[in-house]
């Protein structure tokens, strides 16, 4: 289940004088901002998702530019995936705007799927005239994953077993999930320019396209099969915003640097790691982006990062001119659970006690009840950022 233009869509279900306009979402209200989601109106102009504000008013002067709220869309999310729930069970949420249920038992008759498909998409039309789904039935997630994106908006596509993979001749190879422009070229280098040539390659040649196995893998799942999920580590937790105009400077950057860093440290406590490692990011308009990091002892102690990131701003010597991006990154994460504290050190624990009374203000307080001096003048900067595979936990980040 993928949501169709899920943020934009978000703004016309909570605003209806925006219902039947093109919308695009901005996280910053200023021409140089960034269009970051388009309904399916404003693509239609041909307003693309990563233009600019200034170019998405030329190609559509119609269009509605809407300051994102990731707060209301992280709601909304979990008024769907309850909705959902009401019908099929939900067995893994991807991102804010797409989750899958798997078909057990009977559910696997091609009649019976079409109809919770078609149950679901009716509980969402009593919702919401404007928040819309494209639902994919296939026999793999990644298959289920691709025939979503075969019948935008609104769409109900199924591929069974019997139809690969001539149903997917007629799609581009950069419609497939996985292949982007990088190995769209890997591959046309390799005389293949079109779907069905690259259904047509043995297991062996795509191994070998692929450099490994995960060619394996990509043929497995093209031709219907069921592959187990890679299970991966988490290798850092981080905050970036896009600087508003008014923290576009050096004294700016800073206070937003160590607002982003204090909210990633909460996450890095309520999810159970230390980090050694803190990195710096700001990306700007015209100048050559920063990356600074510098190594700590394990810890997970706020005050700790604050002290590394104040290291990392005094050896700074950029002018910090025309700054558009910041991140602060908390990098080479140990399970908390797999660290021995120390029997001696009071100070560690005294300050690991700070930080838990400090995490339990903010969760019943607000996120801006407290927070530390340095961030003053950026308190607003760091409301929760919806990545493309997390979902924010609004009591932890909210």
């Amino acid at each position: 289940m993928d949501m169709n233009g899920y943020f934009a869509s978000c703004e016309q279900h909570l605003q209806p004088e925006l219902r039947g306009r093109p919308v695009a979402v901005t996280p910053v209200l200023v021409r140089s901002g960034c269009c970051i989601a388009a309904n399916h109106a404003a693509k239609k102009c041909g307003v693309r998702v990563g233009c600019s504000v200034e170019e998405a008013r030329r190609i559509c002067p119609d269009i509605a530019i809407v300051k994102s709220r990731p707060d209301e869309y992280v709601r909304i999310h979990h008024k769907l995936v309850e909705m959902t729930e009401e019908c099929m069970h939900v067995e893994k949420v991807w991102s804010i705007d797409e989750w899958e249920c798997p078909l057990t038992g009977h559910w696997r008759e091609p009649e019976r799927a079409l109809e919770v498909a078609r149950k679901i998409k009716a509980r969402l039309a009593e919702y919401s005239p404007v928040l819309r789904c494209s639902i994919g039935i296939a026999p793999n997630q990644w298959l289920a994953k691709v025939a979503t994106d075969m019948r935008k908006p609104d769409g109900l596509v199924m591929l069974r077993q019997e139809d690969l993979p001539q149903a997917l001749y007629g799609m581009k190879l950069r419609d497939i999930c996985g292949i982007g422009k990088r190995m769209e070229l890997r591959l046309n280098q390799s005389g293949i320019h079109s779907v069905e040539q690259l259904c047509a390659l043995p297991m062996e040649h795509m191994r070998v396209i692929w450099g490994g196995v995960f060619g394996e893998r990509f043929y497995l799942q093209l031709h219907g099969h069921e592959v187990p999920s890679i299970v991966t580590r988490r290798s850092q937790i981080g905050h970036s915003r896009v600087l508003p105009p008014e923290l576009r400077n050096r004294e700016g950057v800073r206070a937003a640097s160590f607002r982003l860093l204090q909210r990633a440290a909460v996450r890095l406590r309520a999810e159970g790691y230390l980090a050694s490692k803190l990195l710096l990011q700001v990306r700007f308009f015209d100048e050559a982006p920063l990356d600074e990091c510098i190594s700590i002892p394990p810890t997970r102690d706020t005050q700790a990062f604050i002290e590394a990131l104040c290291q990392l701003w005094a050896r700074s010597r950029r002018t910090f001119r025309h700054p558009s991006y910041c991140a602060a990154i908390l990098c080479e994460l140990t399970p908390f659970s797999d660290c021995t504290a120390s029997l001696f050190d009071m100070d560690e624990r005294r300050r690991d006690q700070l930080s838990a009374a400090l995490d339990g203000i903010t969760r019943k307080l607000g996120k801006n009840s407290v927070y530390f001096g340095c961030a003053m003048g950026a308190v607003e900067e760091g409301p929760p950022r919806i990545a493309f595979s997390r979902v924010p936990d609004l009591e932890v980040e909210g």
